[in-house]
């Protein structure tokens, strides 16, 4: 997820449901649906996780659904990431190599750390280091995959949930990544 998310608990009610209401904001509010429909058709199994989570944009998340992200806790570290990355302050490190690979973006070329992020640091959201930000990912490419019928899509073609479908996905994608 072009997203920068931490390790926190969600076992809470409250936190699921408040993890529900950011997740339909940042899917309607975050995501072009004709690009995501266009995605969806038109990518193959290999390429629709990448071509989907790439799109994933915090940044976005934070300033359009801010008060439905800082009321779930997965996605509230993030903000408080992004704040301290942006300002060149410490994180408190629950995602190192995320955090490290989107500040050396920010110090490379702040003009393009949209596009470094999602091209660089997007395999730590789904590598282990992050486990919060698989979460809030899953989420969203979940209800996208629901909302447009993925797993039957003729190039798709998944028996399973869609949930399983994107543990999956991410897997390949990781192992792509790092070759």
């Amino acid at each position: 997820m072009g997203i920068f998310l931490g390790l926190v608990d969600s076992s809470s009610p409250k936190s699921s449901t408040s993890c529900s209401l950011m997740t339909s904001c940042a899917v309607e509010k975050c995501l072009n649906k004709d690009m995501v429909r266009k995605i969806v058709i038109e990518s193959s199994r290999e390429e629709v996780f990448g071509n989907l989570v790439e799109k994933f944009d915090m940044v976005c998340i934070a300033a359009k659904c801010g008060n439905e992200c800082s009321q779930c806790k997965h996605c509230h570290y993030a903000l408080e990431q992004m704040s301290a990355l942006a300002q060149g302050e410490k994180t408190s490190g629950l995602c190192p190599k995320l955090e490290t690979c989107v500040f050396n973006c920010l110090t490379e070329d702040v003009s393009k750390v949209l596009s470094c992020v999602a091209t660089r640091c997007n395999v730590h959201c789904y590598d282990g280091d992050c486990p919060s930000c698989k979460m809030i990912s899953r989420r969203i490419f979940s209800t996208i995959c629901k909302q447009h019928s993925m797993t039957s899509q003729p190039q798709i073609k998944y028996e399973g949930t869609c949930p399983n479908l994107f543990m999956e996905l991410a897997d390949h994608y990781v192992a792509k990544k790092k070759l």
